[in-house]
């Protein structure tokens, strides 16, 4: 989405009125396709604060390395977490559905880690939800369009969380459309800042 927004890379040489008029296009399809938004964005100056704590609470044995451990303390496998427990705990409300296949954005440095954490999820039997954990797939975002919604929504919450929590003012508003994603019965979203640690710790122990 940034790309877009900043007319650059694939849309170097659009005016701003053909940017706008993808982009409101696009959020109108969002708006009208019954998305369910399950968003997460942590403010990382309240995460780091926490860090040596973090670093102690998400540090496990590995999973295929006898004798060692391997750290989840990252705010991405966090927030990768949470995600995947948000979205499996809504899944009784999608007709007929008994389980959700996630697709995530590439991001090679992550990905070992993250199939792994996964398959921790998926075989703790003491949550509720590992029944409905399918497959996960990390894909290009050039190539996959539930990926692309994804980038579009987080576009947004982005803009949305940097003004509320930094008083940094997006340069182009759009309230009613960031007003319709959060307002909607099927959103999920939360930010986390240094009111919320507390919890997030907690929930870590």
């Amino acid at each position: 989405m940034s790309p877009l927004v900043g007319r650059s890379g694939l849309y170097s040489g659009w005016d701003r009125a053909r940017s706008d008029r993808v982009q409101s296009e696009v959020h109108s399809i969002l708006l009208t396709s019954n998305l369910r938004a399950h968003v997460i964005a942590i403010d990382l100056r309240a995460w780091q604060r926490h860090q040596p704590l973090i670093q102690s609470l998400r540090t496990v044995p590995h999973a295929t390395r006898p004798g060692a451990t391997e750290s989840y303390a990252d705010h991405y496998f966090w927030a990768f977490q949470h995600s995947c427990e948000s979205i499996a705990g809504d899944v009784d409300r999608y007709s007929g559905a008994t389980e959700v296949a996630f697709a995530f954005d590439q991001l090679d440095q992550m990905k070992e880690r993250a199939e792994r954490l996964y398959q921790n999820l998926r075989q703790d039997s003491s949550l509720p939800f590992t029944s409905k954990l399918g497959n996960l797939s990390f894909v290009s975002s050039d190539r996959n369009v539930a990926v692309q919604a994804a980038d579009v929504l987080a576009y947004e919450a982005k803009r949305q969380f940097m003004s509320v929590v930094f008083g940094i003012a997006p340069q182009q508003e759009r309230p009613v459309y960031w007003q319709a994603v959060s307002m909607s019965p099927n959103a999920r979203i939360r930010f986390i800042t240094d009111a919320q640690m507390p919890g997030v710790l907690k929930a870590m122990s």
